[in-house]
């Protein structure tokens, strides 16, 4: 595609409208159709509108908020005067009754290359830009740890502001993402693993969830996946996609090391791996650190320790877990046991339920550490602890 060129892509379901856009494109120099297969942002999108008008301009909103589409056409045979308004409030810029006048979509075409020249002129962003998106792996150490609540706040945290995150559950068997953050949808993951020959960033956009803190999420599977749609190759695509969509994509992994799981940690620019000051959990996380070093990946620099449900009086201490797996451990969140099963209960993040209290805030504080926006370590009260009994057991049975 040639650089200064303006990418188009349609969301077309009626042949004869996409072959007469077409034409009239074609005839335009300076544009450029994107192919069908493509992940990349356009710079224009071209949507016939069907009868779904709710899920239509949800979609067109999320778009514009994710900032992976430049402008937006819309064309229907509907002409009802409110959904003409409402487009204009979504800041869609024209709308093409049917059956299509060529002239006016041409005269709308030179329009956009106007306003493409004088950003230019000006010295402003001319191109939807795409994304190159961290991924954030959050990994239970142990069943009950508390990784999805990790998962779930941290992407609440990390929500707002000029942040795209996405939270992907990919829990096995069940995942409980969608129970976590209280919210309902008709598709999941492998929705997009079926259709992996139509995965681009409108349709992904179509079937993801917006959170009302501003994630978003693709839940997992309510029933067992079929094992020859969900590879790890389809799960490499989504992750691909996902990465030209989203600044962040954090993971709710679980605890499995299976194809799927392995194939998210070779991905992942973060691992974070979830554990509770006891016996049973460190001896897991000294297991999973070896399994680590035995497959190549991910590397020691880039998987991190948080420990959940912290409290200071624990028999075992934070210095003591740290000579225990020969690790430092990079964050802590304090119990609340009350509070954290109260958002479960109502499937809302922490922060909605009470932003003041401790464990809130430590969380915030995890999501500004990740954002990339301050170095802050959470973990400042683990120092001056006395290796007592406990933890010379610890050395003991894990070597």
């Amino acid at each position: 595609m040639p650089e200064n060129s303006i990418s188009v892509r349609f969301r077309i379901k009626t042949q004869k409208t996409r072959e007469e856009l077409e034409d009239v494109i074609s005839s335009v120099e300076g544009f450029v159709i994107q192919k069908s297969e493509s992940t990349q942002p356009c710079d224009l999108l071209i949507i016939e509108m069907g009868d779904n008008l709710t899920e239509e301009f949800r979609l067109i909103n999320d778009l514009q908020t994710l900032g992976i589409v430049g402008e937006i056409f819309l064309t229907s045979r509907d002409t009802n005067p409110e959904t003409l308004i409402k487009a204009l409030r979504y800041g869609v810029k024209e709308f093409f009754p049917q059956p299509l006048q060529s002239g006016e979509v041409k005269t709308a075409l030179l329009k956009v290359k106007e306003r493409f020249t004088e950003r230019e002129c000006q010295g402003g962003a001319t191109k939807a830009s795409s994304k190159k998106g961290k991924i954030i792996d959050v990994m239970g150490t142990k069943g009950g740890a508390g990784a999805t609540t990790v998962a779930v706040n941290l992407a609440a945290g990390m929500a707002g502001g000029s942040r795209s995150i996405a939270l992907l559950d990919m829990g096995s068997p069940f995942g409980d993402v969608s129970l976590f953050s209280g919210i309902k949808s008709l598709f999941d993951w492998t929705e997009a693993i079926r259709n992996i020959s139509r995965l681009d960033i409108t349709y992904l956009t179509s079937i993801l969830v917006k959170h009302s803190s501003g994630f978003y999420v693709l839940p997992s599977p309510a029933k067992l996946p079929d094992e020859q749609n969900t590879t790890p190759d389809g799960i490499e695509t989504l992750l691909g996609v996902m990465r030209t969509m989203f600044d962040f994509i954090i993971i709710d992994s679980g605890q499995s090391l299976d194809a799927l799981a392995r194939r998210l940690l070779k991905a992942s620019d973060t691992v974070l791996l979830v554990t509770t000051l006891n016996l049973p959990s460190l001896i897991n996380v000294k297991k999973i650190l070896s399994a680590f070093r035995d497959l190549g990946y991910p590397s020691e620099k880039n998987v991190q320790i948080l420990v959940n449900r912290y409290h200071k009086n624990s028999l075992v201490s934070m210095k003591e877990a740290e000579e225990s797996v020969k690790k430092k451990i990079l964050w802590s969140i304090p119990n609340n046991y009350q509070l954290t099963m109260s958002a479960i209960n109502q499937g809302k993040p922490l922060s909605a339920l009470e932003p003041g209290a401790e464990i809130s805030k430590k969380f915030k504080e995890l999501s500004t550490f990740f954002s990339g926006k301050s170095e802050k370590d959470g973990n400042e009260s683990r120092e001056g602890f006395a290796v007592s009994r406990v933890g010379k057991l610890l050395t003991k049975i894990m070597g």
